[in-house]
């Protein structure tokens, strides 16, 4: 089955995931007109701006594609927060530096990896090897927020907390 919204001059298609019992997105469309049109013409006026070509068993996303260019992200702290997000590389071609499907989901099971735990486990990513991509890193206090954004260019952004888990640097 396929279900659709229709949103100011936006349209995002979804769809059933059978295996994860989810209603996700599968593709987002944007109306794109010069001029006003006749009622019932609209919709050959939409054009796909993004698909959304994957989802965990939890219902991430891990791979979307916009404009020709695939983005992966790899989940852990139990599946509730992004630790890796990838432009430029395809699903399959970075979960098999990282180990496989398995390797890669038994990591994210884990509910409280440490940093360096994280840096670990990407470094086959982290180090050059996908040719034309761009990594960016994340690490996670949970019940607290994120502890640091690592960006392509390797520049790492630190965030602390004051006893009552508040932002403070």
């Amino acid at each position: 089955r396929r279900f659709s919204d229709w949103l100011c001059g936006k349209w995002t298609e979804k769809r059933m995931y059978r295996h994860i019992r989810y209603v996700l997105p599968k593709a987002a469309y944007k109306l794109s007109v010069t001029q006003p049109l006749p009622l019932g013409t609209y919709q050959s006026s939409y054009y796909k701006v993004k698909t959304f070509d994957k989802y965990d068993e939890k219902g991430n996303l891990v791979q979307y594609t916009e404009r020709g260019i695939p983005v992966v992200y790899v989940w852990g702290y139990g599946g509730q927060f992004p630790i890796a997000e990838i432009q430029n590389s395809c699903y399959s071609k970075v979960y098999s530096f990282l180990g496989g499907d398995d390797v890669v989901q038994r990591f994210g099971r884990i509910l409280m990896p440490s940093a360096n735990e994280v840096k670990t486990f990407l470094a086959p990513i982290l180090n050059g090897r996908l040719s034309a991509a761009s990594v960016s890193m994340y690490t996670h206090l949970p019940m607290v927020g994120i502890e640091s954004i690592t960006n392509p260019f390797g520049n790492t952004m630190n965030y602390g907390y004051d006893s009552g888990n508040r932002l403070n640097s």
